[in-house]
């Protein structure tokens, strides 16, 4: 079976990228990041390549991406607020940190 690509939206939240999956049947953000992010690059003309990035999953779990305009790592943050997954972001108080995206 084939599945298309992912279903999202996103915002832009001061220097913050936010990416939701919007779970609509088609592959997951997870499975399909490079693809949504450069989606994203596009819709936007710039790059987000060393720009925090939240994303909240299927399961509704928000994450940390680490986008370096190739590849993405995943941070597990494991927050089901989206309040407190950003406040984690912006202080840098998960497993992974990388202080020049701050």
């Amino acid at each position: 079976m084939n599945r298309s690509a992912a279903d999202f939206s996103y915002a832009v939240a001061g220097d913050v990228l936010k990416i939701w999956d919007l779970n609509l049947g088609n592959r997951s953000v997870t499975n399909d990041a490079e693809n949504v992010l450069s989606k994203v690059e596009a819709a936007e003309g710039r790059s987000f390549a060393g720009f925090p990035i939240l994303y909240r999953d299927s399961m509704g779990v928000w994450d940390r991406l680490i986008w370096d305009g190739q590849e993405v790592r995943f941070i597990p943050l494991r927050e089901t607020s989206e309040r407190l997954a950003f406040e984690r972001l912006l202080k840098g108080q998960n497993h992974g940190s990388t202080p020049r995206l701050f």
